[in-house]
């Protein structure tokens, strides 16, 4: 009888709070083991991808929560780092931060990588009633940290030309106040992590 071996890939899991750089960290990680281990396959997820649609929100009525726990889609993320850690291929949801939602017909595809960066402010963060977490499928975790002062500047600065445009409409300001509440909200699951950063 003969054993199939199966490719079980290091899963790298990022998170922090919103605009404190998870993003750039893990491009750089990616980068890196890329050139520390070039004949292996690194991937990179980000969890944005498991939102749930705008309109199945709005459906939902928690528009106004998107980021939140209860907007993704946690049996198919769960899903999907379980294909994954077996060593099988999957296609997931692509998020477009261009339109602020799932792109219809638009799919990654992740194929038996060795290495796995799932990254999101969400990734540490455990739902309730659930017997199975994010958590459980990391080889390793990093929390991104940043003082409040430096997340608030980064963060206009990201959307300073939208502010510019919109002449500082009244009306941007909540989205501002709700990433303030996710903020708190992430930084509340960094003690989950194996190492931080900031």
């Amino acid at each position: 009888m003969q054993k199939t071996q199966t490719n079980r890939p290091f899963i790298i899991g990022v998170s922090g709070s919103v605009a404190v750089g998870k993003s750039t960290t893990s491009r750089l990680l990616q980068l890196l083991l890329q050139r520390t281990f070039p004949q292996s396959k690194v991937e990179l997820v980000t969890t944005d991808g498991f939102l749930y649609p705008n309109q199945v929100l709005i459906d939902k009525g928690i528009l106004d929560r998107k980021g939140f726990p209860e907007s993704y889609d946690m049996p198919l993320l769960l899903n999907f780092l379980d294909i994954i850690k077996n060593g099988g291929d999957v296609e997931i949801p692509v998020y477009s931060h261009e339109i602020y939602d799932i792109v219809p017909g638009l799919t990654q595809e992740i194929k038996q990588p060795n290495f796995l960066i799932v990254e999101g402010i969400n990734v540490f963060q455990n739902p309730l009633n659930q017997r199975l977490y994010m958590t459980d499928y990391f080889d390793f975790s990093l929390y991104i940290d940043a003082g409040v002062d430096n997340i608030e500047t980064w963060y206009l600065e990201r959307f300073q030309t939208l502010l510019d445009l919109a002449k500082n409409d009244e009306k941007l300001l909540p989205s501002f106040h709700q990433n303030q509440k996710r903020r708190r909200f992430s930084s509340s699951t960094k003690d989950l992590a194996r190492y931080k950063l900031g």
